[in-house]
This record gives C-alpha cells, sequence and structure tokens, in this order.
C-alpha cells in the first residue's frame, strides 16, 4: 500500500476505539509485543481489553501492515510506521507516561538475565527500549530513564559495544541508586579493554561506597574483580588475597554460585604458579558447584582450563576430551567469543601432534573470532602462532608478516610474548635471503 492507502485503510477499518491503539503504536520501533500493549492498556482511560487488542492486531495483519513473528509479537511494516508518524494525532499523546513505564521495567528485568538469555529478547525491543528512554528523558521520568538505561547499558556490555556501554553507565554513575553497580561495570569494561589502571580506579570507588554500607555482596564483586586484575599483571599473591576476602564474604552469605566463581580463578592462579595438583583440587571444587547449578558458560571455562593443564602434561587425548566438552557447550549456546580461546588451545594441541594442517585451520578460526570481537590481545596470540607456524613452512616473510601483526599489540599489552615474537623475528630475518631480509625491513619499519 502507499502511505495514502494506508491512512484510508486505518480510518475505514478500524472503530474509533482501536484506532486510539494507533497512539502507543507509533510509539514503538520495528516490534509491537501485544503482551505489553496490554499493560499499558491498564494505565489509561478508558481500559481496552485483550480481546480488542486481539481484533486490532488481526486487522492489520490482513493488510500486510503487521506481520506475526509468533508469541503475540508482531514487526510494523516500514510503509505504516511512516504512515503513523503522517498522522495529524495530537501534540501530547497520553501512551507516552504508560510506554515509557512498561518499557522501564521490562529493560530491568532482563538486565539481571545472562548475555545468552538476553539477546532475544534485545533484538526484538532494544529499539522500542531506546525511544522509551528518549521519552523519558524530555518527561524527566528519572526513574524509568535510570531503568532503561541499566537494561540498554548489560546489552551493550554482553554484546561488546564497550562505547555505548560505557556511556549509559556514566549516566547511572549520577544516580546514588545505581552508582556502585555502574562503576562496578565500567571496571568490568576497562578490564576487558586491558586497562588496568582504569579498571582498578573503578573498582576501588566501588569498595570506597560499598565497605562503609555494609553492602557485602558488591564487596565480594570488586575483590573477584580486583583479584583477576592483580592476577593478569601476575601479581598471584595479591590474587589469592582478593580471592580469599570474596570466598569468605560468598561463603557467609551462602552464595554458592558466586564462590564457584572464585574457586575458579583460584585454580587459575595456582596454576600459573605452577601447582597442578592444588589447580586442580580448586577447578574440580567450583566444577561440582556450577555443574549443579547450570552456569555452562563456567562450566565450559573450567572445562577448558582441565583442557589446558592436560595440554601441559602432554597428556594430549586428556586435553583433547575436555577441549572438546568445552567446544560442544560453546555450540550449544551460539558463544563463538568464548570458544576462540579453546580453538587456540586446539592449535596448540595439533602443534604437538604434529598436525600443521589442523593447527593452521585452529588458529585461523581463533583469530577471526578475536578479530571480529575486538579482542587485540586474542588476536595477537593466534598471530604469533600463525607466524611460528610458517616459520615451518619457510616462508619467512609471511611469517615476518604474522609477527609483526602480534608485536603491535604485545607492546602495550604482554611483554613476555613481545620477547617470544621479537625473538623469533630476529631469528627469521637471520636466516632470510637478502632479498627477504629487505622485505621484511620494510614490514619492520
Amino acid at each position: 500500500m502507499a502511505i495514502e492507502q494506508v491512512s484510508e485503510f486505518l480510518s475505514q477499518n478500524l472503530p474509533a476505539n482501536l484506532r486510539a491503539l494507533l497512539l502507543p503504536l507509533m510509539l514503538h520501533d520495528l516490534y509491537l509485543d501485544l503482551d505489553y500493549l496490554e499493560e499499558m492498556c491498564r494505565r489509561v482511560s478508558p481500559p481496552i481489553s485483550r480481546p480488542e487488542l486481539n481484533q486490532f492486531a488481526k486487522t492489520l495483519v490482513s493488510a500486510d501492515l503487521l506481520l506475526d513473528s509468533g508469541q503475540s509479537i508482531f514487526q510494523i511494516s516500514p510503509t505504516l510506521a511512516t504512515a503513523l508518524h503522517a498522522q495529524n494525532f495530537p501534540a501530547s499523546n497520553p501512551w507516552v507516561r504508560p510506554f515509557v513505564t512498561v518499557m522501564a521495567g521490562v529493560a530491568e528485568a532482563l538486565a539481571l538475565r545472562s548475555p545468552e538469555d538476553q539477546k532475544g529478547p534485545f533484538q526484538v525491543y532494544a529499539r522500542n527500549f531506546y525511544s522509551a528512554l528518549k521519552h523519558a528523558d524530555s518527561l524527566r521520568m528519572d526513574h524509568e530513564a535510570n531503568q532503561l538505561a541499566c537494561g540498554l547499558a548489560s546489552w551493550a556490555r554482553n554484546s561488546r559495544k564497550f562505547e555505548e556501554a560505557e556511556r549509559l553507565y556514566a549516566i547511572l554513575t549520577k544516580h546514588p541508586a545505581y552508582r556502585v553497580d555502574a562503576y562496578y561495570h565500567l571496571g568490568c569494561i576497562s578490564r576487558e579493554k586491558r586497562n588496568y589502571g582504569a579498571a582498578t580506579e573503578w573498582f576501588r570507588m566501588s569498595l570506597a561506597m560499598s565497605e562503609p554500607a555494609g553492602n557485602q555482596p558488591a564487596v565480594a564483586r570488586a575483590c573477584h574483580q580486583l583479584g583477576i586484575i592483580a592476577r593478569e599483571k601476575r601479581d598471584l599473591n595479591a590474587a589469592e588475597e582478593f580471592f580469599r576476602k570474596a570466598i569468605a564474604i560468598q561463603q557467609s552469605q551462602g552464595n554458592d554460585d558466586a564462590a564457584a566463581s572464585s574457586y575458579h580463578q583460584m585454580g587459575i592462579v595456582y596454576e600459573q604458579r605452577e601447582d597442578a595438583a592444588s589447580a586442580e583440587r580448586w577447578y574440580y571444587r567450583a566444577l561440582a558447584t556450577k555443574e549443579k547449578s547450570g552456569d555452562e558458560e563456567c562450566v565450559a571455562s573450567i572445562y577448558h582450563q582441565l583442557g589446558t593443564m592436560a595440554l601441559k602434561k602432554s597428556d594430549l587425548a586428556t586435553a583433547e576430551r575436555w577441549f572438546n566438552k568445552a567446544l560442544a557447550i560453546h555450540e550449544r549456546l551460539g558463544n563463538e567469543t568464548l570458544a576462540a580461546p579453546t580453538f587456540h588451545q586446539m592449535g596448540l594441541l595439533s602443534i604437538k601432534k604434529e598436525d600443521w594442517l589442523s593447527a593452521d585451520n585452529w588458529f585461523r578460526k581463533s583469530l577471526a573470532i578475536a578479530e571480529k570481537t575486538g579482542d587485540s590481545q586474542g588476536a595477537a596470540l593466534n598471530s604469533l602462532q600463525l607466524g611460528l607456524l610458517t616459520v615451518n613452512q619457510g616462508q619467512l616473510v609471511s611469517a615476518g608478516r604474522w609477527l609483526i601483526k602480534a608485536i603491535q599489540v604485545f607492546r602495550s599489552t604482554d611483554p613476555a610474548s613481545l620477547d617470544v615474537a621479537i625473538r623469533q623475528f630476529l631469528v627469521i630475518h637471520r636466516q632470510a635471503s637478502l632479498a627477504e631480509k629487505i622485505q621484511m625491513e620494510e614490514l619492520w619499519k
């Protein structure tokens, strides 16, 4: 239909009581959920019943103005959206506050869900949340604006849209009720970006508010994250101290699942100390709780760590079994970001088996994900391994290109890996022909 035909269809086929529903419909962006529209209808006068809502949707579906997506969710056609915004509706829309209130409640509830459980709803409702946030700001509905920002920030962080997440959490730091959580999440984002200085500052700001207030769960969360930063900086004694403090609080609060996350991290600390027996005890302690609670992402991560330990001991069959168990979970959850490190380990396993082609394939799969998700450190680790593999194939200039790609990242993130990459580059430079040396020196410059 042309826009004029849509307007004519709406006026001729919708009775007056149903034409009122065009006002909330125009507030929606892309998708309409009848269940939430029904909740909005309870907040206006006179209320509109569910049978009337069903009739409204059925009428618009019959003209292909709404597309039924199932579960009471409908996609709004572009023609209908354009026609609605061309209508001469009253300047003051009585449905704005109900729309904002309902969307805000949904957004805040979704903020508490796992990334996997957020994915579907946010693909449907995110644009409605942003629409509601715009109206909440203009109407000074501060509580609802904070609820919307909280949900959208959580989704942005879980989608690795870090700049948007930081923008939204920065808004939330201005409001006392959300400030501690906002500091915590800003710290998590900075840590994922390997900006350890900023991350530490955010977590310490969270602690500074949480400890005097006796907010023990928030204290434990911040200590857990400070422990991860200390571990990643190889300050293992400080890491252990933070994790033990977190565990003491988590156990006293009866939060076994959170404690198991810290057990997992303690396992990594002991693995880095090369105390395999202690590391395995912590891993299995974490695994018993996480398998029971159904935290599949953490279970997969522990399987990954157990595989890494088996690989270090050259127990290739056991390592491969653990890695395959981890990958099966990642595949089922559709979480390629968490699968990337396990692909990398499968590449290292393939090298030990002298299966160079498989190793190359695993590293390239891991690299592709790391580059797509902005994980520069992961990309550099894969580039280093691809460089080492290419050396074995005698392609020295290509190997040099891979190594330089890794060196550019390691310069600011990983001194130990930087040393390995530079030493290997110098080795192949010495082995190269004169023509290859010139090419490699140009790459270096």
